[in-house]
């Protein structure tokens, strides 16, 4: 199919008031004319008097709806209160001898030892 009998077909389905894409569904199914989308948009800017439909033209003509920015999430809490200490334990060795930092909150290995005796 020509570019001349592609505008004529096309200049008749506008004025039907079809969108671009039943245009393009016309040319394929019923002129077996394969036209990609882009091909008829070309088509169409060599047509000065083609009217787009209403829905056509307000698709070309307004640029795309800004996109709104994803949410901000809250920071995350930090707990004011220093973390609890942590108890070394070494097995073999008795709290005092691994320092005073290490035994502060351990219970003497000595007395754990008499109770079982």
């Amino acid at each position: 199919m020509t570019n001349e009998e592609r505008k004529q077909v096309v200049t008749e389905l506008l004025a039907k008031r079809q969108t671009l894409s039943q245009i393009q569904d016309h040319l394929h199914k019923e002129k077996n004319d394969p036209i990609t989308y882009m091909e008829l948009r070309l088509l169409l800017s060599e047509m000065p008097d083609a009217k787009l439909p209403e829905k056509e033209l307000l698709k070309t003509l307004l640029p795309p709806a800004p996109m709104s920015p994803p949410p901000v999430e809250p920071p995350v809490s930090v707990p004011s209160t220093p973390p609890a200490p942590v108890t070394l334990v070494v097995p073999g060795v008795l709290p005092e001898q691994l320092g005073p930092a290490s035994h502060a909150s351990a219970p003497s290995r000595a007395t754990a030892d008499e109770a079982h005796a």
